[in-house]
């Protein structure tokens, strides 16, 4: 557990003082595209604490391990973050 006032980089997201790729913010959870994805579209939802949401498909090689990916770019960073909160709405 984070201790108050200690650097915490998902409170500074959930207050708004680093940028992320924001999801939903809304009941006291703000959910954003993780910056370090195993795969494109992995949301951090935080709260108190933190959970990752991983989308999965048959086949996609996920085995015990979790390589990362990168987006090509902020714009389908954001293209992605805005398909996900309209599929939520």
């Amino acid at each position: 557990m984070v201790q108050p006032g200690a650097s915490c980089v998902f409170c500074a997201i959930a207050r708004g003082e680093v940028a992320a790729s924001i999801v939903v913010r809304e009941g006291g959870l703000c959910a954003f595209l993780d910056a370090r994805p195993v795969f494109k579209g992995h949301v951090l939802i935080i709260p108190e604490l933190h959970v990752h949401v991983v989308p999965r498909t048959k086949g996609d090689g996920l085995r015990g391990f979790w390589p990362r990916v990168r987006y090509g770019s902020d714009v389908e960073r954001g293209e992605l973050a805005a398909r996900i909160a309209a599929a939520l709405r």
